[in-house]
């Protein structure tokens, strides 16, 4: 083996890119029978970098082959040299003798249909609990309403409120003025309505938080909108309160 390298131009006088000498090869590492194809490989990728003995490298190969072997093992890497070069680093001029379809045109191929069994329950942590949390007065804003108006339950949230309070609340949300909305006469009916457009938002968008739901809290007027949340109050008597509370 050691000769057909040097016949093909192979450094042979250098150890692998490891860091091992042949020397530490042959009287350390404990897989023996694995170091002649590792030290092989180095040698065709050129990655030996320092000068070593050869004679280790003569020693290691006389001591774990059987005599006789040296014809058999030359005419296999001859016979193979390119194939093993195109199998181990896609490098040379081997060419398959068949074509190999990619892992997109098998998979095309087989026409397989998707499968109806459904994935296992996951084995992992359960989701956490969640806790709602509604703010009070000051955390208003012209447009708050703009993302959730076109939800029918907040269409109708609206049209009860405008019967209630005698005043258009959608129109003070959209469209101002801002001093008129942060006056607390108006300000405090229109943020209940908003923390329920909001709670409707997210069951639309986001109803596995909602399920998961096992407290409700509010900051002040918040308070209203958690009791509404919670299913304590109707939204038209808990509007009336607010109500009241605003006046």
């Amino acid at each position: 083996c050691l000769q057909w390298l040097v016949e093909h131009g192979a450094d042979t006088t250098t150890p692998a890119s490891n860091g091992y000498t042949p020397e530490q090869l042959v009287w350390v590492n404990n897989r023996n029978h694995a170091v002649e194809q590792e030290w092989l490989e180095a040698a065709m990728k050129g990655e030996l970098t320092e000068k070593k003995s050869v004679l280790a490298q003569e020693y290691k190969l006389k001591r774990w082959r059987p005599e006789g072997l040296d014809p058999q093992a030359e005419s296999w890497l001859d016979k193979n040299k390119d194939r093993q070069l195109w199998y181990r680093y896609k490098t040379g001029d081997f060419q398959m003798p068949y074509d190999l379809p990619t892992l997109q045109e098998s998979v095309a191929k087989m026409d397989l249909p998707r499968s109806t069994i459904p994935w296992p329950p996951s084995k992992g942590k359960p989701p956490l609990p969640v806790a709602l949390l509604f703010p009070g007065q000051g955390s208003q804003y012209v447009g708050m309403l703009k993302d959730c108006m076109n939800l029918p339950a907040v269409q109708k949230m609206l049209v009860t409120a405008e019967k209630i309070l005698g005043w258009s609340v959608k129109d003070l949300m959209l469209n101002g003025p801002k001093e008129k909305l942060n006056e607390t006469r108006y300000c405090q009916p229109a943020m209940f309505i908003a923390c329920m457009a909001a709670l409707e938002l997210m069951k639309e968008t986001k109803r596995e938080l909602v399920d998961r739901a096992q407290a409700v809290a509010g900051l002040s007027l918040g308070e209203y909108a958690a009791v509404c949340a919670a299913g304590v109050l109707e939204f038209e008597d808990c509007l009336n309160l607010v109500n009241l509370r605003a006046e």
